[in-house]
Order: structure tokens, then sequence, then C-alpha cells
């Protein structure tokens, strides 16, 4: 079997299906653009539910071209449909462990680590999914005080569960994991933010830390 990293994207997609496909491959696909132009795009708008077609189709592309309203307007239309999808998850009551490695079973045969935080209410209802970091096959780097302020631009939020992925197939947590487990749950409750869990998923299952009374 070829490994993930060194399939294509039409490859992973024929054999993975539009799931296993990372967020510059999802945007390659959308709008039929280079791939080094969809990391541009990836890398100059982090908060990608944010895009616009009139900003967009300002943006230059890797070659200097303008990006332009038609391609603009088919990754805006395809943003605003994920972000109308995603918004059944506000509101619903806070699901266990496994019902969150399904939710982001995606991430399993994604060929880089990345972090997404959940923001919860006092009823245990869902307020926010953000993602707050995508980096590379062993590591993925974030600031936890960026975390935090996602976290404080949502009133409601009081808890929130950590989750990210081990693209290796392990979803056993490092060392490391555990520091920044640690960190993280000690920094949040001096600022009155709960960590109730930190889910890691791969494509060989998944690890809870309150499932295995880690946390």
């Amino acid at each position: 079997m070829i490994p993930r990293s060194l399939e294509t994207t039409e490859e992973a997609l024929r054999r993975l299906g539009v799931s296993s496909l990372t967020l510059q491959e999802l945007i390659q696909t959308i709008i039929s653009c280079s791939p080094s132009t969809a990391q541009l795009i990836v890398e100059q708008y982090k908060e990608i539910r944010e895009i616009n077609v009139s900003i967009l189709e300002q943006f230059k592309t890797s070659d200097g071209s303008i990006l332009g309203f038609t391609r603009a307007a088919r990754l805006a239309s395809a943003i605003e449909l994920a972000n109308r999808t995603t918004q059944r998850i506000a509101n619903q009551k806070v699901i266990g462990a496994s019902s969150l490695a399904k939710h982001f079973a995606y991430l399993s045969n994604a060929p880089d680590e990345h972090i997404i935080i959940i923001g919860i209410n006092l009823r245990n209802c869902i307020e926010c999914e953000i993602e707050i970091s995508n980096g590379t096959r062993d590591w993925a780097i974030f600031d936890v005080g960026h975390l935090f302020r996602k976290l404080h631009q949502y009133d409601a939020v009081r808890k929130f569960v950590l989750i990210h992925n081990h693209p290796e197939g392990d979803h056993r947590p490092s060392l490391k994991d555990d520091e920044t487990t640690k960190v993280i749950k000690e920094l949040g409750a001096k600022i009155g933010l709960t960590l109730v869990d930190h889910v890691i998923v791969s494509s060989n299952g998944f690890y809870s830390y309150v499932g295995n009374k880690k946390l």
C-alpha cells in the first residue's frame, strides 16, 4: 500500500474518500489550482471559515495572477456550505469520546497533525469547533494563549475538549502530549475554563484521557 504522504490528491480521494484530504488538498480540488496556490491561501487565511468572495477574488496566486471571481465564488460557496453544516453541531449536547472520534474520523487518515478545540457551555452544549493548528506529520505547534483567546470569543463557553490526530497510526499519547495536556488543564482552570477531555484519533483507533483516567 502506498503511504498517504506519497499519494497524489486524486489517488487519496479515490482510495480513502474526501475526508482524507488536507485543507490544502480540498482547496486545490474545489478551485482547480496548483498545490502552491492552495498552500498560499491556507497560510494567508488562518480563519478559513471567514473568507468571502470580494476579498478572495483579488488574491494573487503562486504565478502572480489573480484568482478571479469564478474560483473565489466556488471556494467561498464551499466554505459557506461547510459553515452551515457544522452549525448543526452547535447547541447539541456533548457526546462521548467514541462519538467525537467518529465525528473526527477524517483526521485519522490525514498526513499532518491537526489540533481542534470544542467549546462547551454550562448546559453541556457545544458552542464552537475551532481548528487551532495544522502541523506536519510528526508535530503541530500552537500557542496556548491563542487557544484560550479563541475560546473567549464565545461568552458562553466554560469547558472544552481538545482533539488531535496521530498521522503515524499510534493513538497512544506521547510524553509531550501528556505534558501539553497538563499545562492546558492547569492554565484553563486559572481562567475559568475546564478541560473535560483530550481525544487522540489515528487510523488504528482513538485514545481518551478521561476514559483512561489520565485527566
